[in-house]
């Protein structure tokens, strides 16, 4: 799945909102990332992976991140509740929501039957050469490759290229392991 990338994602942002002054980011994602390294037993670790993202269709590439998944669901739930009209009821609503699971699967069975096709999310790819040679010439054109001292960019003046260029890796290091020793303390308390 994607679970892993993701994480990937979150060790160079987690140093990318330190080093731009985002302390309470780059806590949240130092600490998301010891806990899937060091602080959760393995099951927890892979669940804090895997249970990211959900494959309701069961192929390769279908991945959708589960709180879209859960929207999905809600949607389907309002729909359903709303055709009760005046009907609502506490036991009504209960049977809405035991059914919920079925009641998907009974629908994408019967458009899959049917051959219904529900639009999806995947589009249709249309060749990009003709576009990305005209970008590529444009970017020779006006040299924007090309290192040239004192060229910024009048919206970002203090742009600099690298991100990065601001951490000091020993008050980094530092920084890490004393989040790293209250992770570890605060976990040992919640057991």
């Amino acid at each position: 799945g994607d679970g892993l990338r993701v994480f990937r994602c979150w060790k160079f942002l987690m140093l990318f909102y330190r080093a731009s002054g985002h302390t309470n980011y780059a806590m949240e994602a130092l600490h998301l990332l010891c806990q899937y390294k060091y602080l959760l037993p393995e099951r927890l670790a892979e669940q804090l992976i895997c249970e990211r993202f959900v494959n309701t269709q069961g192929s390769p590439g279908a991945n959708i991140p589960s709180d879209l998944h859960m929207e999905h669901l809600n949607r389907m739930c309002k729909d359903a509740l709303s055709n009760l009209g005046a009907n609502k009821t506490p036991k009504a609503i209960e049977r809405v929501g035991k059914a919920l699971g079925p009641l998907h699967d009974f629908l994408q069975h019967f458009d899959k039957i049917t051959e219904v096709h529900t639009g999806g999310s995947s589009h249709t790819t249309l060749s990009e050469s003709l576009d990305l040679q005209k970008i590529v010439e444009e970017l020779k054109k006006n040299n924007v490759c090309d290192f040239i001292p004192g060229r910024a960019h009048q919206s970002f003046p203090k742009y600099t290229c690298n991100p990065y260029k601001s951490l000091n890796k020993r008050k980094l290091k530092t920084w890490m392991q004393t989040k790293f020793n209250t992770f570890l303390h605060t976990s040992h308390m919640n057991r």
